[in-house]
């Protein structure tokens, strides 16, 4: 039987219509989700199979109320909400998570440029303790705001490892009294040997109030 012109157009507009719906689901499969946005701005590469716990219901929070919450999106929050309430929350969830992810994403908050956002950072990296935690609190040691420096010594007293206690060694030129006067309370309250070492240095200090103190709490510690 001979082929009409319209008999030949119909199975050309078939095929038609089959490649663009193939190629179309393609390309809504390769569109990134906010996920996948923030994961390509901050190194950090999303997996939803790693969850946070769930949060006890006496504890404020978005994950509250939720089952189970991927570290993904705990992050898009911390770094990407306009609300500080909601970002300080999702900073704390980090902390608690103890999930490498969540320790690459606290030290990238280090850079952001509220001082609050750093602090609070610098606590979720304390409750966690590891040695990259400890890197993060060292490299703010160099922080511009000196509440932000402050919070980073209370963090590495807390931890009291060796580590710890010798990265404190930098806080001996800090430009400001009390971060120095802080630093020489906490080394103390560690009475550890190595803290005595890093004490002794801060009687040469600049001001005659650090050189005091850091002479009282000697004379406290065991030798």
């Amino acid at each position: 039987m001979r082929m009409t012109r319209r008999h030949r157009v119909v199975p050309i507009v078939c095929c038609v219509v089959f490649c663009w719906r193939f190629f179309a689901a393609d390309s809504v499969d390769a569109v990134p989700d906010s996920r996948d946005r923030i994961a390509v701005h901050s190194g950090i590469s999303v997996t939803p199979s790693v969850a946070v716990p769930e949060r006890t219901p006496d504890r404020q929070g978005d994950l509250a109320n939720s089952r189970i919450t991927t570290i993904g999106d705990v992050v898009e929050r911390a770094q990407l909400y306009p609300g500080l309430h909601e970002r300080h929350e999702a900073i704390a969830d980090l902390g608690d998570s103890h999930e490498p992810l969540a320790e690459l994403a606290l030290v990238g908050l280090l850079y952001d440029e509220d001082p609050r956002i750093r602090e609070a950072a610098l606590e979720s990296l304390g409750a966690l303790g590891s040695s990259g935690a400890i890197q993060g609190l060292s490299y703010a040691l160099n922080d511009p705001n000196d509440l932000v420096r402050r919070t980073a010594i209370e963090m590495l007293v807390e931890l009291g490892t060796p580590d710890a206690i010798g990265a404190m060694a930098i806080t001996l030129t800090d430009p400001d009294r009390d971060v120095r006067l802080t630093a020489v309370t906490g080394l103390a309250d560690t009475q550890s040997v190595m803290a005595a070492n890093v004490l002794q240095s801060f009687l040469s200090d600049t001001d005659s109030l650090v050189r005091e103190v850091a002479a009282e709490y000697l004379n406290d510690m065991p030798h």
